[in-house]
């Protein structure tokens, strides 16, 4: 009886290991599992989206529009003389180009060059004359170009001051006036977002101011423009 325990043990001991070695032989179903994190940066198409590069240099250039309210007032200021002067406000718009190259990684040195439209407006006197109500509605166009400098943060906030010179032409009717050249101030305020290594589309806001010289004084003008815009900006390095 030992003897048949034995060969029915040893049997039973080869059968087992028959079937384990069958089963090892049989290849399972391969399951990968990607981790986002062991993804190399050079095969990531997000890899730079919504991030600041670390770096910035060479050429740059920021073109922007924005809209907003456009204020004119032709003759003496109203704390000079509140019986002389015409004031026009409405609807504006503004386009910039700026053009340069950084300096630092914070900082861009370049040439600001913009064009302010003042659509359509009344002119308004300071005082009522007779017929003035039947006049055409005016149109200012200002043009303004400056040395200027971007300053951006390391989160992307940049701030841009703007001095230098600007002149307007004034349009109502078929009658048409060009002023002297005169002072430009263009001061903006934004926040940039990285969607490529060199490109970035910020949201900005744009004060513009100008002091125009005419040889009338009738014709001297202030101009004034508060407005929201989009930009897109692009560094070479």
């Amino acid at each position: 009886m030992a003897r048949v325990a034995l060969v029915h043990a040893l049997v039973l001991a080869a059968m087992l290991l028959v079937t384990h070695e069958s089963r090892a032989q049989v290849p399972g179903e391969a399951v990968t599992v990607v981790d986002p994190l062991d993804i190399p940066p050079e095969n990531d198409p997000l890899a730079h989206a919504w991030e600041l590069p670390g770096q910035r240099g060479g050429f740059y250039f920021r073109g922007s529009i924005a809209l907003g309210v456009h204020n004119v007032r032709f003759g003496p200021a109203a704390w000079e003389d509140e019986e002389s002067g015409r004031t026009a406000n409405g609807f504006g718009t503004n386009y910039g180009v700026d053009l340069g190259g950084f300096v630092r990684p914070w900082v861009a040195l370049h040439v600001d060059s913009q064009i302010g439209v003042l659509w359509s407006a009344d002119l308004e006197n300071d005082i009522d004359i007779v017929g003035a109500d039947d006049r055409p509605d005016v149109r200012v166009l200002t043009y303004g170009v400056a040395p200027a400098a971007t300053f951006i943060t390391a989160n992307g906030f940049f701030f841009k001051p703007a001095f230098g010179v600007g002149f307007a032409t004034t349009k109502q009717g078929s009658a048409s006036r060009t002023s002297d050249p005169g002072f430009y101030m263009h001061l903006v305020a934004g926040k940039d977002v990285y969607v490529d290594r060199h490109f970035a589309v910020g949201l900005q806001f744009d004060i513009t101011y100008m002091r125009l010289n005419d040889d009338s004084p009738l014709y001297e003008a202030r101009t004034r423009q508060f407005l929201f815009g989009v930009s897109f900006a692009f560094d070479s390095l």
